[in-house]
């Protein structure tokens, strides 16, 4: 019996996620790179932190369709999308941090009827985000934390 589709739900974020944005850091959590591009962080809340924090959770409840009975599983995932520049370029900052929020609702919507080999992912979307801007002579940087929310069913 599977215990919950948070940890396939994340992994396939994750996968999906690094294979559409080639030229994004993809991780599962805290990146371990100075490398300059951007970041989508997933299950982590904040970036500048090495303190752990919840960056998911999940409730379940047994539905009943008819003659059968399963579990449902509602949950939300926490990410990060940071996206900065040397050059003191706000807008161009808050435009790539955005795409890569609006990168991962776009997954979300379309990965929703898919399969988690656990289950199958019900729906999923972005609920809200919080944005956060920094700029000193370093540069530019936009860092927009958003939650994503499922629903899946499990076998």
């Amino acid at each position: 019996m599977t215990t919950s589709a948070l940890p396939a739900f994340m992994l396939k974020m994750e996968t999906d996620l690094a294979a559409l944005l080639p030229n994004v850091i993809v991780t599962l959590g805290q990146p371990i790179t100075s490398d300059p591009r951007g970041y989508l962080m997933i299950g982590i809340d904040d970036p500048e932190t090495t303190s752990a924090a919840t960056g998911a959770s999940f409730n379940q409840d047994w539905s009943t369709t008819g003659l059968s009975a399963f579990r449902s599983e509602s949950g939300t995932v926490t990410c990060a999308a940071c996206d900065g520049n040397g050059d003191g370029d706000m807008r161009a900052a808050i435009t790539s941090a955005a795409a890569l929020v609006s990168a991962t609702e776009t997954w979300a919507r379309t990965a929703s009827g898919s399969s988690l080999g656990i289950g199958s992912l019900e729906w999923a979307h972005v609920t809200g985000a919080e944005v956060f801007l920094s700029q000193n002579s370093s540069g530019a940087t936009a860092l927009f934390v958003f939650t994503v929310a499922y629903e899946a069913n499990l076998d």
